[in-house]
């Protein structure tokens, strides 16, 4: 991105564009029985107002 001429907030939105990118990739190869798991795991940590 160093070559291109863009302002710093365009290239954070291809960084950003390009990061979701890669993260949905990711979780396509993912099996499905870890994706219900981390599900399951967000929902018990939103009832328990959890961050983490």
């Amino acid at each position: 991105l160093e070559d291109m001429d863009m302002d710093e907030k365009s290239e954070e939105v291809a960084v950003e564009l390009a990061a979701q990118g890669v993260i949905g990739q990711r979780v396509d190869q993912m099996e499905p029985g870890f994706l219900m798991a981390l599900d399951y795991m967000i929902q018990t940590a939103e009832k328990d107002n959890d961050d983490q």
